[in-house]
């Protein structure tokens, strides 16, 4: 298991400035196809289309600082969605692609420590999972870059709040 390493505090105050000084405008109102209806009804989406906009609300919470738990869900379902259309054109993420440079069993050892927080917190019906797991948000974050990279490879374009989440990442 990866073990849990908190964003430090200083680090989640100069990116909470950064945020509301560059993007709090620009995001404080979604994209029109992302604005929640009012009315109950049918949303019509596709899988890119969904891992996108669980990616934006992924970096918008995290640089906000909510949730980790709900980030690294929405981070992990998108990385599942991304990384599925990635094969589907023989290609591999970032981390699945370096994962593959080790020999096994560590290549497996990597991807079920890699994949086992977004599976704890979706699943509760597989035997021998601990009552309590930890994570580190690095981690998070780092799946979020390579989600946003896949992002931009299968569309072509980047949305504005994963690149802000892109700078500060780099700067990190």
């Amino acid at each position: 298991r990866i073990g849990a390493a908190p964003v430090r505090a200083n680090q989640t105050q100069g990116l909470q400035q950064v945020w509301g000084a560059t993007l709090a405008p620009i995001m404080s109102e979604p994209e029109p196809e992302a604005r929640p209806s009012r009315e109950l009804g049918i949303v019509e989406v596709t899988k890119l289309e969904a891992a996108e906009r669980q990616l934006q609300a992924a970096a918008h919470l995290f640089m906000t600082d909510q949730d980790p738990v709900a980030i690294h869900t929405l981070v992990g379902a998108a990385f599942q969605v991304l990384s599925d259309l990635a094969s589907r054109e023989n290609r591999r993420m970032q981390i699945d692609a370096w994962i593959d440079l080790f020999e096994e069993p560590d290549r497996t050892t990597l991807r079920n420590a890699l994949r086992f927080p977004q599976n704890y917190f979706k699943h509760a019906d597989r035997p021998g999972d601990p009552e309590k797991t930890s994570f580190s948000q690095e981690l998070t974050s780092l799946l979020i870059m390579d989600a946003a990279l896949e992002l931009n490879r299968q569309q072509g374009s980047i949305p504005v709040a994963l690149l802000a989440f892109g700078s500060w990442y780099s700067l990190e």
